[in-house]
C-alpha cells in the first residue's frame, strides 16, 4: 500500500514537472514549432528582468 502512494506520487510529480518544463520552454521561444505558440508569447509583457539588464548594459 506505502509503494503504491509513492508510485503515484512519484508519477504525479514527473506529469507537473512537464508540464511547468513545456511552459518554460514556450516563454523562452525555445518551442518555435507551432503558431499557437508565438500568437501566445506575442500578448506576453516583456518581463521586468529584461528591461533591467537593457538599461544597466546602455549605461
Amino acid at each position: 500500500l506505502m509503494m503504491s502512494w509513492i508510485v503515484v506520487s512519484f508519477s504525479s510529480f514527473l506529469n507537473y514537472s512537464s508540464q511547468l518544463l513545456r511552459r518554460l520552454r514556450q516563454e523562452n521561444g525555445v518551442n518555435l514549432g507551432g503558431g499557437a505558440c508565438s500568437e501566445l508569447r506575442s500578448g506576453h509583457c516583456t518581463p521586468a528582468w529584461v528591461t533591467e539588464c537593457d538599461s544597466v548594459s546602455k549605461k
